[in-house]
């Protein structure tokens, strides 16, 4: 009796105790934990273009707050590289990669990934800012072609050797020859695109004008821009207007030679428009009033240089320059 009741107890024993496998009964095994390293994880450098940065970014690979070794993690990047790109965990649970920038500045990320593993991928982030300034860029500008009395800007760029702009870098602009002003003289570079922009306005003398940009000490500078000043061409002595639907006129603005004429075509079917003159400098307006298509009004002949404003009183409204339905003819 004694014995059977020793082997029964160690039977139950067996039986509380067993039965849990591998996973020691839990049927849902907590995951393997990815995440950056609580310091020293290398996020948020900054870096040269082209350069290696200073410190790996690391994680940590943990379950249950233990450390796990030999875990497959895998590192990558856009537009950079990283060595290694895979490195299994290490005795303290820790996998590191080092990031070489490419020769783009601007923002980078990395990321550390594990199959299966809560917190993947881990994302990093770095900044490659550009080299030491080396050239001087022609970025907009060259060969423009304007008429007289207008204005054009002419960009000049300050970048490294990779072409990277480079802020609040000196550049200096004066016209070289030909009938134009220049301003400003000088000025910075704007951060992030290196860029500096002047405006050139031309005079009243058509003809080929250079103006040049410079910055010391740099390939390509002085920079040359040439630009060709032209007279306009003479504005036209007829010109057709378009009253369409839905309400508006096309062009809504013209340009007609003094003594020349403008005719009014309604394009629509139903719609009811009207061209209305408006101070101070007027025409007569539509003897017909407000019109369903198809309809013409004019040829009306302009014989004074000047600003004429016109409305439609159905779908426009009176003043200097009207609102809504409204359009206005420069005679020149």
């Amino acid at each position: 009796m004694r014995k059977l009741l020793v082997a029964l107890m160690f039977g139950g024993m067996a039986t509380a105790c067993g039965g849990g496998g591998d996973n020691g009964g839990n049927p849902n095994p907590s995951p393997n934990v990815i995440e950056k390293t609580a310091s020293n994880s290398g996020e948020a450098q900054v870096g040269t273009v082209g350069s290696v940065l200073a410190n790996p970014f690391c994680v940590r690979v943990s379950k249950d707050g233990a450390s796990v070794v030999d875990a497959p993690v895998t590192w990558a990047t856009v537009g950079g590289s990283m060595s290694p790109t895979s490195a299994p965990s290490t005795f303290d649970g820790s996998s590191c990669s080092t990031l070489t920038l490419s020769q783009t500045s601007g923002a980078y990320t990395a990321s550390a990934s594990l199959t299966g593993a809560s917190g993947t991928p881990v994302v990093f982030h770095a900044t490659a800012n550009p080299g030491a300034p080396t050239q001087l860029q022609e970025a907009g500008g060259d060969g423009a072609t304007a008429q007289i009395n207008t204005s054009l800007p002419v960009t000049a760029r300050v970048a490294d050797q990779f072409g990277n702009g480079i802020g609040n870098f000196a550049v200096a602009f004066a016209v070289t020859s030909g009938n134009a002003t220049v301003a400003p003289a000088t000025i910075g570079t704007t951060p992030g695109t290196g860029n500096a922009a002047a405006t050139v306005t031309l005079g009243a003398t058509p003809g080929a004008i250079t103006v040049s940009a410079t910055s010391t000490g740099l390939t390509g500078s002085p920079l040359t821009f040439h630009i060709t000043s032209i007279v306009p061409p003479p504005p036209p002595t007829a010109i057709t207007i378009n009253v369409n639907n839905p309400g508006s006129f096309s062009p809504s603005v013209d340009t007609v030679a003094a003594g020349g004429t403008v005719t009014w075509t309604w394009t629509g079917t139903l719609t009811q428009h009207s061209v209305t003159s408006t101070g101070p400098t007027s025409f007569v307006s539509d003897p017909a009033g407000i019109t369903s298509g198809p309809h013409s009004y004019g040829p009306i002949t302009f014989n004074t240089p000047g600003t004429y404003f016109y409305y439609c009183e159905v779908h426009g409204s009176p003043g200097n320059p009207p609102a809504g339905m409204s359009g206005r003819i420069v005679v020149q």
